[in-house]
């Protein structure tokens, strides 16, 4: 029987607190491209406008954080943007050219900014 990927199978899979967290980071998102929500696959929460799938950045609740792999290619300048905020990084993919955080709840509000820079970077890129 294949188990049904949505909401809950994230709560299950996280926590109840770093899906709201990918809600957050959603409302963000929706800031500067509106009519985005959230798609849920078996490996990611990804992102969608009009059924159209757009992944410029995935999310994985974990238990205690939500990770994010936002899509934007490497530059040393961000990297050291990453370190001035105090992100815990988790290291850049390069196969899939992704910054790759693991964010507690704090970050969303406290890293707000730099976040929503990043994630206006790789939208723009995506397009």
């Amino acid at each position: 029987e294949r188990e049904i990927t949505d909401r809950n199978y994230w709560i299950n899979r996280g926590s109840e607190e770093t899906v709201k967290m990918a809600d957050r980071m959603l409302e963000v998102i929706n800031e500067f491209a509106p009519g985005y929500q959230l798609t849920y696959t078996k490996f990611y929460i990804g992102l969608a406008e009009d059924g159209q799938p757009n992944n410029f950045v995935q999310f994985r609740p974990r238990k205690n954080a939500l990770n994010a792999d936002i899509r934007v290619s490497f530059s040393e300048e961000i990297q050291d943007d990453v370190m001035k905020n105090n992100l815990d990084d988790i290291g850049y993919d390069k196969r899939f050219n992704r910054f790759r955080f693991r964010l507690s709840k704090n970050d969303i509000v406290a890293k707000r900014d730099f976040l929503k820079n990043l994630l206006m970077k790789a939208y723009e890129n995506s397009r």
